[in-house]
């Protein structure tokens, strides 16, 4: 399967070219991430394209390499069930409301094998400049690039489509490296709002509670993780969210008069209750409160 990424280089990139009359054309900018948005000379254009068919036909070519598909290939993802002279009317009449709506007639381009999408005219798709800085933010350590992507992703892949079966395993992809990015930043609050299974966003929250000095904090997401896991995945938390769990039940309090543990104390857990070896130095009131 070919997929948005294999052609991601270049082939949303804002170039310089001309028309055939030798005029700039304008720079448009294509929106798949979160809605479908096209943007022709500052004006949003993909509501005025009408058709069904005609709008389908965008969103195919515009994450299409170099917006560019053959025709079996999209009569494949766009009209599997139609015949062939169904197809091609359908086909030209698609590409006649799509020039309509843009205002440009070379904004579509029928060959006898291929059909373009604004073939000659510089181009920005999110999706691309997304793939773009999210390579080169994970590769290189770049935060800046990472932010930026973050930034760019303002939702899954053509929301408004969630039954074409053409644009699933991007969108699922697409989705993938987003929560790549938020763990590698540590936005592990939003992680987990995409992906409530997510462990490690759940972990990466538990370490700064339990940094923080908000055991109970830690306590209450290891018991929301728990949940999740066992109800969607049969599965329990494993080992390193387990250990933070432990470490906030067993940890001392920091309230005055309470002993705090020098470094060679030790924790254990004995008959249901916590216990500790070695010596203490109490912290305040020379009182010894229960542990």
């Amino acid at each position: 399967m070919t997929t948005i990424s294999d052609h991601m280089t270049g082939a949303g990139s804002i170039g310089t070219s001309t028309t055939s009359t030798g005029a700039t054309p304008p720079v448009v900018a294509i929106s798949v991430l979160g809605r479908f948005e096209m943007v022709i000379g500052g004006r949003d254009v993909a509501r005025a394209i009408g058709r069904r068919d005609a709008t389908r036909l965008a969103k195919f070519l515009a994450l299409a390499p170099n917006r560019r598909a053959h025709r079996e290939q999209i009569v494949d993802a766009l009209w599997p069930e139609s015949s062939l002279d169904t197809v091609q009317n359908r086909l030209h009449k698609a590409a006649h409301y799509l020039r309509r709506a843009t205002g440009l007639a070379d904004s579509v381009v029928l060959s006898e094998a291929t059909v373009a999408l604004l073939p000659d005219t510089p181009v920005e798709v999110d999706v691309f400049a997304f793939e773009r800085l999210a390579q080169h933010g994970l590769t290189n350590g770049d935060a800046g690039d990472i932010d930026r992507a973050i930034a760019l992703y303002r939702g899954d892949l053509l929301p408004d489509d969630p039954y074409e079966e053409w644009v699933e395993y991007d969108r699922q992809r697409l989705r993938g490296r987003l929560r790549e990015l938020l763990r590698t930043s540590g936005r592990f609050h939003r992680l987990i709002a995409i992906d409530p299974t997510d462990e490690d966003g759940h972990v990466g929250i538990m370490r700064s509670m339990l940094r923080s000095g908000d055991r109970s904090g830690v306590l209450r997401q290891y018991a929301q993780l728990n949940r999740v896991l066992n109800d969607e995945l049969g599965v329990e938390p494993g080992p390193e969210a387990r250990a933070l769990r432990d470490l906030a039940l067993n940890a001392p309090s920091p309230d005055p008069g309470r002993l705090l543990p020098r470094p060679d104390v030790t924790f254990y857990r004995t008959a249901g209750r916590t216990r500790c070896s070695g010596l203490h130095r109490p912290i305040g009131r020379q009182s010894h409160a229960p542990h």
